[in-house]
């Protein structure tokens, strides 16, 4: 079964040149797809995604994004890139669209989204959904950050195959409680797989996060393959989440100090920002036995948070990356980055521990690690590593501590951190099925 939030238009009318449109359309559609694949959406977005937020970050339509199509007008449909593209006249509800290469919509499957939430349990309790296919929204239209589906208490998906929302494919609730997504697969959404806000005792399960924010949101405001703020807290767990234009996984003010788990993963290749696993300003993390690999940017970063525990990961082959929007080269940063003066936030930079890890292969960053100078004062202390085992097979290392950076384990150990830690090849492989195994 495939429940759509969107509708076939069929009644195309030749506006001009090989531009149709649809007349009497009231719908702000922010999703156009032909046979399945997205038009790229020229003009306005809705007005809840517009613009910047409080702490200035832009949304979507990126400021210094001259070519951005979020800034065009139904005159640009009309350029030479026959790309696919579509432009929404809100004042006179007329949807207007070009498809790749100058084709005619007669003949072809044209969907366009209508529906602001395919399923809204955020009132109930106890609902249960099960193995039903989800596609296209038009969330964005009726909130800032909307979803396909939204959970309420106690609520569950499970088996569940959700793509090409506009923004999310699941909120697990405002300020809900017991919101489970187990076994399925949340890929090609808008602007990230899974949001989360004040949810609190959530369990993601054995699910496929991958390719989302494909509308290009901001990936420091909120988009990337999972999204947590406001103190939500929970488990995830055996998931792989890859390829997200965004972080991987990313965790901002969830500080009330309850615990959250972060194991079994598999988180790959996602960037070109900020991290595979995003900390920030968050509390009371036990993140172990993941594989963060290939990322951009950063491997993991632990920013203005405290009590994270991190250990028997393996933090692999990070990156730089590539902003599609200015075309502009992103360097990679550090496998493993513990930074910012917490001094104004409600949590420390202190009693971090980071142990049994592998880093292997992070020598395109500046550094392999980089832990911010103590500074008691201002709550940065104990962030410390042990027993970690170091590979980088061009045989060169850069550890920055104490505003230091040194290129062997013995300076790094002076400065008190691994002092049973080791440079040692791993001996990975990869199968041809991409998996990586160690030969000894």
């Amino acid at each position: 079964v495939t429940i759509k939030g969107s509708e076939v238009i069929s009644d195309w009318v030749l506006h001009s040149g090989n531009i149709y449109k649809k007349t009497a359309w009231p719908y702000e559609s922010q999703q156009v797809f032909v046979d399945g694949i997205p038009l790229i959406q020229t003009g306005r977005v809705a007005e809840n995604i517009r613009g910047n937020v409080s702490d200035g970050h832009f949304m979507i339509e990126n400021p210094a994004d001259a070519n951005s199509p979020y800034f065009k007008t139904l005159n640009d449909l009309n350029d030479t890139n026959n790309d696919g593209r579509f432009f929404y006249d809100k004042v006179n509800e007329i949807l207007y669209v070009r498809l790749v290469d100058d084709i005619s919509p007669r003949g072809h499957i044209v969907e366009a989204s209508n529906l602001g939430r395919i399923i809204n349990a955020y009132n109930s309790k106890y609902v249960h959904i099960k193995n039903i296919n989800f596609r296209h929204c038009n969330s964005s239209v009726g909130k800032t950050g909307g979803a396909m589906i939204e959970l309420g208490d106690y609520s569950k998906v499970e088996n569940c195959d959700i793509q090409w929302s506009d923004m999310a494919g699941i909120e697990t609730g405002y300020n809900k409680t017991g919101s489970q997504v187990v076994n399925c697969v949340l890929n090609n959404n808008g602007n990230s797989g899974v949001t989360l806000s004040a949810t609190s005792d959530f369990l993601i399960q054995d699910c496929e996060i991958k390719n989302n924010n494909y509308r290009r949101f901001n990936f420091l405001w909120h988009a990337g393959g999972i999204k947590a703020v406001g103190d939500s807290w929970g488990v995830l767990e055996n998931s792989e989440i890859a390829n997200n234009y965004g972080s991987g996984v990313w965790f901002d003010h969830c500080n009330n100090g309850e615990k959250s788990i972060i194991k079994n993963n598999y988180i790959h290749h996602n960037g070109p920002k900020h991290a595979g696993i995003f900390i920030e300003v968050s509390r009371n993390f036990d993140i172990y036995n993941n594989i963060i690999d290939n990322n951009s940017r950063i491997g993991v970063e632990i920013a203005a948070s405290d009590y994270i525990s991190f250990y028997n990961n393996e933090v692999m082959n990070t990156k730089g990356g590539i902003d599609l929007d200015l075309n502009t080269a992103i360097d990679a940063v550090a496998g493993l980055r513990i930074e910012r003066d917490p001094f104004n936030y409600p949590t420390t930079l202190s009693n971090n521990y980071l142990y049994n890890n592998v880093f292997y292969n992070n020598s395109d960053c500046a550094y392999d690690i980089s832990v911010l100078k103590n500074n008691p004062a201002r709550g940065i202390d104990k962030n410390i590593l042990n027993n970690n085992l170091y590979y980088n097979s061009n045989g060169a290392y850069s550890l920055r501590t104490e505003g230091v950076t040194v290129d062997n384990l013995p300076s790094w150990q002076a400065y008190g951190h691994d002092a049973s830690g080791i440079i040692a090849n791993p001996n990975y492989s990869s199968s041809s099925s991409g998996n990586i195994t160690k030969n000894s």
